[in-house]
């Protein structure tokens, strides 16, 4: 528990300090890639709005999963790795889905 509130403050700080970051593998960019790969995937112009709105529901439930499945690997493992490691991660995964209006 003192691990993750550690973990939540330092992100905050570093939110304050360098704001949000710019590159292109940010997280929210890398998911917005898989929207849209997912989308392009499931989704036709053609279909009925029934089908439209369970493609939709299969695109949000993709791009949940697979995200939610990549976060938790990669904590899962730094925490195996080392408690302090795995701190810093969270830190920087809690810096990473801030995001501060300016």
């Amino acid at each position: 528990m003192l691990f993750h509130i550690i973990a939540f403050a330092a992100g905050f700080i570093l939110d304050l300090i360098f704001g949000d970051p710019l590159y292109s593998f940010h997280p929210v960019r890398l998911i917005g890639h898989m929207i849209n790969f997912s989308e392009k995937f499931f989704y036709h112009e053609e279909d009925s709005p029934a089908k439209k709105r369970f493609f939709g529901l299969l695109t949000v439930l993709f791009v949940c999963a697979v995200t939610e499945l990549v976060v938790v690997s990669i904590l899962l493992v730094s925490f195996y790795i080392n408690k302090i490691f795995f701190c810093g991660i969270e830190a920087l995964f809690t810096w990473q889905i801030l995001a501060r209006s300016e």
